[in-house]
């Protein structure tokens, strides 16, 4: 059925009923919350809660943007897309949003009304799947597992701004708070549509599913006060990456707790022996990295890369990826980089990386993915590729270049 504006509706007719019965509920909610006027669309300068939104949705276009520089051909999923309101910043990729309700088509996207448990997409068709604040509209599993059917290998599953608590006890004191909201504002039965989850939950449900989580930013408790006094809502960032894997390969046992332990096989079954140059010695001795070894990186990215050495550089990154990917160690290096994000930009980030921030964080970031690339890559590449993406974390683990 095609919509008013050129949106798509590919719900069935059991499904449509129900979802109307569900839209026009909604919508007098977030009418009376002040989120739409009578049409249904955004206010014109909308309530200020989406202005923090707008700021963690920002964070996932910037990450977009680094996965792909050159967008042209990649496909996001927008899944809850709601107004559209995210889809200017995706700019250069094609959009296309999913949401139960009736949207007028922002131009900027293919709108298509359908469930977001059962998205009308053949599997690995998608570059990344999006939620903006929709990721709880759903059983965590149920939109979970949709996504990993529609992402592409390697793409991505981004979520903003969906409660995600630290425990089962706290999910369960939001499901019996946001359940009295319902009721005193006159809509009870909302309540059923609103599925909390917490982190446990969370690596479960993606675990299974085939994603490493990469990145989970909650908020600390200051902000969440903060948050509480000035009427914000909750700013959460979470990224995961769909893994490719060989039959027989559990995901959830490869990457349930990832970011903690030390990894000396991954999920291909590649060894590296502890004794000679492994991941397992450069994760843990980046565990340990005071804030002055992370100096000593940025120092050694400027003394080695900088911008004499940059050509060089990228030449060696290209190979060792290109290395990686002719010899089928992609899941390998996806679960490394996973591990490795988790340790300098999550919210589990280590101490002396978030000191570090800005410029001489950024340096230090850099070379410390590079050494990581160098070591998946092994002898795949030559050793003086091996050795320009080593040597500038060399310059606070000295190992990296010995022997």
């Amino acid at each position: 059925m095609v919509l008013p504006g050129g949106g798509l509706d590919l719900l069935d007719d059991e499904s449509r009923a129900v979802a109307d019965g569900f839209a026009e509920k909604y919508r007098a909610l977030r009418l009376h919350e002040g989120w739409v006027d009578p049409t249904g669309r955004d206010l014109d300068r909308g309530r200020p809660e989406l202005w923090g939104r707008l700021k963690s949705a920002s964070s996932a276009a910037t990450i977009l943007a680094h996965e792909w520089p050159n967008p042209t051909g990649r496909v996001v999923a927008d899944i809850g897309s709601g107004t559209g309101w995210a889809h200017p910043l995706f700019g250069g990729f094609g959009v296309i949003a999913f949401d139960i309700l009736r949207t007028t088509p922002s131009g900027r996207a293919l709108h298509v009304r359908a469930d977001m448990r059962k998205l009308p997409l053949r599997e690995s068709t998608i570059d990344a799947a999006f939620f903006g604040a929709s990721l709880h509209y759903a059983p965590l599993k149920d939109a979970v597992n949709e996504a990993a059917r529609i992402v592409r290998p390697r793409g991505l599953l981004l979520a903003v701004d969906s409660p995600i608590y630290a425990d089962s006890a706290a999910r369960s004191r939001a499901a019996v708070r946001s359940a009295a909201y319902y009721a005193n504002t006159g809509y009870p039965e909302l309540a059923s549509h609103y599925h909390p989850s917490e982190i446990g939950e969370l690596r479960d449900a993606l675990g299974a599913s085939g994603f490493a989580l990469v990145r989970f930013t909650p908020e600390d408790r200051l902000n969440a006060l903060w948050r509480r006094v000035a009427r914000r809502p909750r700013t959460t960032v979470l990224v995961a990456r769909r893994l490719r894997t060989q039959p027989g390969v559990t995901i959830a046992a490869a990457t349930t707790g990832y970011a903690r332990r030390p990894m000396s096989l991954d999920a291909e079954g590649y060894g590296f022996p502890e004794h000679q140059q492994t991941l397992s010695r450069l994760m843990d001795d980046i565990r340990v990295l005071s804030p002055a070894g992370v100096e000593r990186v940025a120092r050694g990215w400027d003394e080695h890369v900088g911008t004499k050495g940059l050509q060089a550089f990228h030449e060696a990154e290209k190979a060792a990826t290109h290395a990686i990917e002719q010899a089928d160690r992609g899941s390998a290096w996806d679960l490394v980089r996973s591990s490795l994000f988790g340790l300098t930009e999550s919210g589990e980030a280590l101490v002396s990386w978030k000191a570090e921030h800005g410029d001489v964080g950024h340096k230090a970031e850099r070379a410390a993915f590079a050494a990581a690339l160098g070591l998946v890559a092994g002898n795949l590449i030559s050793k003086e590729q091996k050795a320009t993406l080593v040597r500038p974390m060399a310059e606070a683990l000295p190992w990296l270049v010995s022997g």
